[in-house]
């Protein structure tokens, strides 16, 4: 299949990787001029490379790791992994000696420092309620439901930081149920999980630049700098509409099989509207499309 995706961030670059290992044929269109997303190279004004903010990956994050050796990007060297620790200029908070799960973060929580007696038995009583009901929520809910009731101190210096350098949205808008599986995954499913890895390159360099150049060596085309401003159906196949004029033409003599949407959803909701609005596209297909973008 030729398959067109919009957004060349971790989850697009992700994505066309695995398409091209199943035998595919991606081709990534990203609005910006620098591949990666939220987590990507940042270009200063004196020339200098800096990250466009803090992030850190975690040992459970193993498939990420896969793909980036797949793409020869070796995490061995580009991460400096450590037991997780979150600890205060006051010296309160927690850390996890390097032991295997679940004991790292049993004894780690019990022996936070500056928390209280109380404190400490509200997040285990958590942990182990999340635990018997399978690390499951509703699929709506958020972190900040889910962790309804915990202290306020656990809040601030544990639940939040967390959220946010692993999930990288604050916890009132971070999905409950990925924070959850990504718990599970570091606190239980093996030794490493609760791991920091903390980046020593750039975040472009990590995985979406060599990904990029992975991809171009498998004659895959990468588009950067190139917005996509309209997707319409041509039967069972899609045209796509850039902003750049350089492949504009030659996108007009391309058909695409699928669409796999990899950007913000605020854009992906914008072209799934244009898309419906399209007379081209079946009437119980345009329905669903504009259901979908109300509910997104």
């Amino acid at each position: 299949m030729q398959v067109a995706i919009i957004g060349g961030g971790w989850a697009g670059m992700a994505a066309a990787v695995k398409l091209s290992l199943d035998g595919h044929q991606p081709t990534v269109f990203e609005a910006g001029r620098q591949l990666g997303g939220r987590a990507r190279n940042l270009e200063l004004p004196d020339g200098t490379i800096a990250d466009n903010g803090q992030h850190i990956l975690i040992g459970a994050y193993t498939e990420c790791l896969r793909l980036m050796r797949i793409v020869g990007a070796t995490p061995e060297q580009a991460l400096l992994r450590r037991p997780l620790a979150m600890r205060y200029a006051d010296g309160n908070g927690l850390s996890f000696p390097d032991l295997p799960a679940p004991l790292d973060a049993l004894i780690g929580i019990a022996t936070a420092n500056g928390w209280s007696l109380r404190e400490r038995a509200a997040l285990l009583g958590r942990a182990l309620r999340w635990r018997v009901q399978g690390f499951r929520c509703a699929e709506a809910a958020t972190v900040a439901d889910i962790c309804s009731g915990l202290p306020m101190r656990l809040l601030d210096e544990f639940i939040e930081p967390l959220c946010v350098s692993a999930l990288n949205l604050p916890a009132a808008q971070a999905s409950g149920s990925i924070f959850l599986r990504v718990l599970h995954d570091a606190l239980f499913a093996g030794t490493g999980g609760s791991h920091f890895l903390v980046p020593r390159c750039g975040l472009g360099d990590l995985f979406p630049i060599p990904a990029a150049q992975w991809l171009q060596g498998r004659g895959h085309a990468v588009h950067t700098a190139n917005r996509i401003q309209e997707l319409s159906p041509q039967g069972r196949q899609w045209l796509l509409r850039s902003s750049n004029p350089a492949i504009a033409a030659e996108l007009e003599q391309s058909r695409f099989d699928a669409v796999l949407l990899a950007c913000p959803p605020q854009e992906a909701v914008r072209l799934a509207l244009l898309a419906a609005e399209d007379q081209r596209l079946p009437a119980r297909d345009a329905v669903a499309y504009q259901h979908w973008a109300q509910t997104a």
